[in-house]
């Protein structure tokens, strides 16, 4: 637990130094953050994160595949066989493949930040705090595609859908579930009001409560996916504490945003509306089916984005108020997912240890 308390700590006090008191200290910031979880998440060894293990595995098996239809033909997605490929072809090892991709999900987390966020600092502590950047340590190619996928705001907030969905269709290439996210097209598409914003609640709520139906439904209607209804994806997932967190964070965010009203600020309330969808998949994930929960890990990192520019409409004093108490329940989070060896990265180990 040691190395994530001070992984911790001296993101802290980075921001504490460079932001107030160097000229480009926002750069320099986020920078300093890029590094540190580059190197947290490349460095690691084979036993943190349940999937680490899996992944070297597949590089193994990528390094004597020597054909491209034999390459087109494995189970993993091809721009993630393809990284794989190059590494092998050039002497590298799995350890490079982890480090390669642990900079680029580092580096897609530290950009959609960076170009999005009203408050850089706050949202790397709640990204590291929230446990959204850790989670990457296990299903690496989701968190690839995840990082593609979000720094498609650019465009979704620029109603450049086309844009967009090659932005989907590029992360499809490090997880084929990303291609789902292409229906996010259609939020800019909407004139978002207080009323569209009440419907949108309601359907989600009917979603969450109705899910098992909904899934019976659609397996009637696509019976061949039946057998997957028994594996373990299709279970309520055991973890309580991270709906209670989203709950907790989603509910204070819609009482500022009905008081301030800020309809005009069209890219605020596309932020809202994904992280509703966030809330509403958690809450699937938790009731019905836990693959809920990977779907929402694609979209939960606008959470970082919604909580700046919510509590920026509070009275100073009443902005600074909120986010110590926002901050105090994510370290106590932060604290009890490491007690708890959230998606096994406990106990951390260098790879070369």
């Amino acid at each position: 637990m040691l190395i994530y308390i001070l992984f911790f700590i001296l993101n802290i006090l980075a921001g504490a130094l460079f932001i107030p008191s160097w000229r480009n200290g926002k750069k320099i910031y986020l920078w300093f953050t890029f590094i540190e979880m580059a190197l947290l998440g490349g460095l690691r060894g084979i036993s943190v994160g349940t999937d680490t293990v899996a992944y070297h595995d597949i590089f193994y098996k990528i390094e004597y595949v020597n054909t491209l239809s034999g390459l087109l033909n494995l189970r993993e997605e091809f721009g993630y066989v393809i990284i794989n490929k190059v590494v092998a072809l050039l002497g590298g090892g799995p350890q490079l493949v982890i480090f390669i991709c642990s900079a680029f999900i580092a580096g897609g987390f530290i950009l959609f930040i960076a170009k999005h966020s009203d408050n850089v600092f706050f949202s790397c502590f709640l990204l590291i705090t929230l446990m959204l950047y850790f989670t990457s340590f296990n299903v690496i190619r989701q968190y690839m595609a995840t990082v593609v996928i979000i720094n498609g705001f650019t465009f979704l907030k620029n109603k450049q859908i086309f844009r967009y969905v090659l932005i989907c269709l590029l992360a499809g290439l490090f997880h084929s579930t990303a291609i789902l996210w292409v229906f996010l097209g259609f939020v800019p598409l909407v004139k978002w009001n207080a009323s569209k914003i009440i419907w949108l609640m309601v359907a989600m709520f009917l979603i969450v409560v109705f899910a098992r139906q909904i899934i019976d439904l659609i397996v009637k209607i696509l019976p061949q996916y039946a057998s997957y209804l028994e594996g373990k994806y299709f279970q309520p997932s055991k973890g309580i504490m991270m709906p209670v967190v989203y709950c907790a964070i989603f509910f204070a965010v819609t009482f500022i945003l009905a008081i301030a009203r800020p309809y005009d600020k069209q890219d605020l309330i596309y932020i809202y509306v994904i992280s509703a969808l966030t809330l509403m998949l958690t809450l699937v994930g938790l009731t019905t089916a836990s693959i809920a929960d990977r779907l929402a890990w694609y979209v939960s990192p606008f959470l970082v984005l919604l909580i700046p520019k919510a509590t920026a409409y509070l009275p100073k004093s009443g902005e600074t108020v909120m986010q110590l108490a926002i901050g105090t329940a994510g370290i106590a989070y932060f604290i009890y997912c490491l007690t708890i060896n959230w998606q096994g990265i406990m106990p951390y180990v260098f790879y070369w240890n």
